[in-house]
Formats: structure tokens, C-alpha cells, sequence
């Protein structure tokens, strides 16, 4: 059973508990399978090997975040969106997206994308998929073009502020937002919002949130913020 193993029961008390008006999706892993976007771009770049030697030296703690985007961050300059675009369309990505945001949208919701990836890539996602606003690490444009120099490195403890900015704009309150995310980068956001639900998520994250499920298809979440429907 893709929903997993959360009851009625438990779903009805979800909707006695709170009721959700925002809702914030990561995008890498949650939204995007398999390979995250800033390798995808690296293999379309033709620069895989040294991303994936980077990552490794960031996993050893060698580099921080910073760093890591700094260096990745200037194999896009002189490059458009558009140039990008080809690898973006390519993604594989989780059912039922479009799907799901119909159906926010037709009851009010305000739906952003949370993300530490690049934030040219989540709007990209943006446009493409209607979200109310895109997190992200920004780098500059000049003319049109990326200039590969980032401007802000966004990281998980900036989800929270993202989310609740975003929710200030729609007089929201954090008790009246959800996250839907897979790993350690939501779990800050997952701390601070009133609904949180791990989708095909790592351990940590499944026992941090409200709500595990696995499943291929993002309606399936709609059982918790429409528990009613």
C-alpha cells in the first residue's frame, strides 16, 4: 500500500489539529529523482567527474558550502537558463506534480518550492509547474547570462525563513504550513511547520516528520492536506 503505514485514525487527527494553507516542496529527491540537479547540470556541462570530486571533498569536510558553490558556480558563466533548459527538461521526476498543484490551487493554497539547489534551476521548476516563489543558493545575471559568481549561499537553516517570509506575504502562520521533503536538508523546515511530511525519505527524515509516505505519485499527499476530501 504506497500510502504506507498511516492510519485514518491518524489522519483524522491531523485534520483536527491544524489546518494547512502554505505548502513548501524540496525539489531534489522529492520532486526530482534519482541524480540531484546540480549533477545533472555538471553532466551536461561535461564536468561530472570534478562535481563528483568536490562532493566528496565536501563530505570529508574539506570545502564548505560556501566554497563548493563558489567553485561549481563558475562553470555557468556566460551561460543563459535556456542553454541549461535541455538538462532541466530532462529530469526525471516524481507523478502527479501538475496534478497536485491543481488541486492546491483550486482550494487556496500558496505552494513554494524550498531548495538548496541552484535557484535559477528551482525557477525554472517554478514557471514550468506554477509555484508561488523558488528558494535557493542565486547567483548573478548580467544581460541574461549567468556570470557564475553566487550572491547568496542558501542551506538548510534558511528553509525556515524562506517559508515563513513567504508566509508573512499571505498573512499565513507557521502552524498553517506544511513541508514536504526526503532528507536532513528539510529537517530544520520540518521543525518549524505545522504539518511535515516525508516523501520516499531517509531514515532520519521519516522519524522527524508528521507523516512518512512512499509512493511514486505526489497526489498521494493530498490524503493530508485535504484529509477531508
Amino acid at each position: 500500500w504506497r500510502l504506507g503505514l498511516q492510519s485514518i485514525g491518524a489522519r483524522l487527527e491531523v485534520a483536527m489539529a491544524r489546518v494547512t494553507r502554505l505548502v513548501s516542496i524540496d525539489l531534489d529527491g522529492t520532486l526530482v529523482r534519482g541524480d540531484p540537479i546540480t549533477l545533472a547540470l555538471a553532466r551536461h556541462l561535461g564536468r561530472e567527474a570534478e562535481a563528483l570530486a568536490l562532493e566528496s571533498r565536501f563530505a570529508r569536510g574539506e570545502i564548505d558550502n560556501a566554497t563548493l558553490a563558489a567553485i561549481t558556480g563558475a562553470h555557468f558563466a556566460g551561460l543563459t537558463v535556456a542553454d541549461l533548459a535541455p538538462a532541466l527538461a530532462a529530469l526525471p521526476l516524481i507523478g502527479g506534480i501538475a496534478e497536485t498543484l491543481a488541486a492546491l490551487r483550486a482550494r487556496g493554497f500558496v505552494v513554494v518550492l524550498g531548495t538548496i539547489t541552484w535557484q535559477f534551476a528551482a525557477r525554472y521548476f517554478q514557471r514550468r509547474f506554477g509555484f508561488d516563489a523558488a528558494s535557493g543558493t542565486a547567483m548573478d545575471e548580467a544581460d541574461g547570462h549567468l556570470t557564475g559568481k553566487v550572491t547568496r549561499t542558501f542551506g538548510p537553516a534558511d528553509k525556515p525563513g524562506f517559508v515563513a517570509a513567504a508566509a508573512r506575504r499571505h498573512g499565513i502562520d507557521l502552524s498553517a504550513c506544511a513541508a514536504i521533503g526526503d532528507a536532513a536538508s528539510d529537517l530544520p523546515l520540518f521543525r518549524q511547520v505545522g504539518l511535515s511530511i516525508a516523501l520516499n525519505a531517509t531514515p532520519a527524515a521519516k522519524a522527524a516528520a508528521t507523516v512518512a509516505l512512499d509512493t511514486g505519485d505526489l497526489t498521494d499527499v493530498l490524503a493530508w492536506l485535504l484529509p477531508e476530501a
